[in-house]
């Protein structure tokens, strides 16, 4: 098997998702410990071997005759016919071996834990969970919040309750978003969970859950855990006026149909979340840590 086949099939694409994790040590002003670090990177990779796994699962045990009609998945290497079944298996079998080990010899076994559950879920989502409009999508947003609560258990934090209502709102928003895409691309094709994600409905919900997300930030920025232990809050202020530029960029291009299947490349490639996103980087990383 070719190495890009390989990758493909790990879809280490979608690796960012996984920095999740460094979450709760950001806010948390701890990134500056290098033992935190070092867990840190090893639950990232935990999850990373963890998320291809569970790619891998979806590919192969998903209806082979609706993904081949499928224009955003028929190229995957399983759909493709690169992979066939006995390989997927084994590098399923592999990565979520390694995964395990990594979480729970490397980290601990509350990370061990998380990420067994986050398998187990997202095996469940694609022989069952899927097929449920609403389930599938806090089925996809609870993967996110797993992440975090890994995250929180490499470095002995709780989740706060500013960082788990965040993640809900604003990964909703998001799934909304690759929904609507969906919807709008593969019309017939799509299973009828993905037909009911309308683009009035979704482009309603956007709207709500970027005016919420905006609303708990501000008040994280306010009364933050973190807040008072930092010298520069009036940039943790000038950070929401970026945030709320964001969001209505988002929901703009929501409404105009100019979102894509991968929302991570949406955040890179648009010439003004790209750079709203880099200056809200800076700002909160010189505000928490300068």
């Amino acid at each position: 098997m070719k190495l890009k086949t390989l990758l493909k099939l790990f879809r280490v694409n979608q690796y960012t998702k996984n920095l999740f994790v460094v979450a709760p040590a950001f806010f948390g002003l701890e990134l500056t410990d290098f033992d935190m670090l070092d867990k840190l990177f090893n639950v990232f990779l935990a999850f990373c071997l963890a998320s291809s796994a569970v790619y891998i699962a979806n590919d192969l045990y998903s209806d082979p005759d609706s993904e081949r009609k499928n224009p955003l998945v028929n190229t995957r290497p399983i759909q493709a016919g690169q992979v066939n079944e006995q390989q997927a298996d084994y590098w399923f079998k592999v990565t979520i071996s390694l995964a395990y080990l990594i979480a729970g010899f490397n980290v601990n076994m509350e990370a061990f834990r998380i990420i067994l559950g986050y398998t187990l879920l997202n095996v469940l989502y694609t022989l069952l969970l899927k097929k449920f409009f609403m389930v599938d999508l806090l089925v996809i947003v609870a993967g996110f919040e797993l992440r975090v609560m890994a995250g929180c258990a490499a470095i002995g934090h709780e989740m706060t309750a500013f960082l788990t209502l965040e993640i809900f709102v604003v990964c909703s928003m998001l799934v909304l978003a690759k929904r609507q895409f969906e919807n709008g691309i593969i019309n017939d094709s799509a299973r009828p969970t993905i037909k009911r994600y309308t683009k009035e409905l979704c482009i309603r919900n956007i709207t709500s859950m970027a005016v919420t997300a905006n609303i708990i930030y501000i008040l994280y920025c306010f009364w933050g855990e973190s807040i008072p232990n930092i010298r520069h809050r009036e940039y943790m202020f000038l950070s929401c006026v970026l945030v709320m530029l964001a969001s209505l960029r988002f929901v703009l291009m929501a409404k105009q149909e100019k979102l894509c299947y991968n929302i991570t490349n949406l955040f890179l490639k648009d010439y003004v979340l790209m750079p709203l996103s880099l200056l809200w980087t800076a700002v909160v990383t010189y505000a928490l840590y300068f």
